[in-house]
């Protein structure tokens, strides 16, 4: 099923829920569609298009923070699946501080790396092997994660950067 992008009243992204959610807030009067999809789901009596994005008609008071939940896609789009160490392609995530070592599984623990790198350095610390990054790893904004985490295609992107853009910290955009 198709999924759809929910605003706070104040236009600021909250999450990502399924259509059928979306609809249902519609329906009970709660939120109002902001963006629609070509599609229509039908119901007996009823014919409702099928929201890309949906505003609520209330304040919601985020109860978590603002920080990005860590998830292994979450390193590879904050480092373009770029492999940290060499720069070819990145398909695995490997911990700065190994995990051996009582190293954490969090973004500013955690780069992309090619499966090359990712073996040769092993659970060894980068300063045994001589190696070093060339930037400091930190976590990227909730709003990025939640857009590359949850939009199945490029159409959902295309729709979703416009209402997320405006949140994100300056001098940062959306790196898909």
């Amino acid at each position: 099923m198709q999924s759809t992008l929910i605003l706070n009243a104040s236009f600021e992204p909250l999450d990502i829920i399924s259509a059928r959610k979306a609809i249902k807030l519609i329906l009970n009067g709660k939120a109002t569609a902001v963006d629609n999809s070509p599609r229509s789901f039908h119901a007996e009596r009823e014919s409702i298009e099928v929201p890309y994005v949906i505003q609520l008609n209330y304040m919601v008071t985020k109860a978590y923070g603002r920080h990005a939940g860590f998830y292994r896609r979450g390193v590879l789009h904050r480092d373009n699946f770029k492999c940290s160490y060499c720069g070819r392609k990145a398909t695995t995530i490997d911990h700065v501080h190994p995990k051996s070592l009582g190293g954490k599984d969090s973004y500013e623990n955690c780069v992309a790396a090619c499966t090359k790198c990712n073996n040769k350095k092993a659970d060894k610390p980068l300063e045994v092997i001589g190696w070093t990054l060339e930037f400091v790893p930190k976590a990227p904004s909730p709003y990025v994660v939640m857009l590359n985490k949850h939009a199945p295609d490029k159409a959902h992107r295309d729709i979703w950067t416009p209402f997320i853009e405006p949140w994100l910290p300056k001098n940062k955009s959306i790196t898909i």
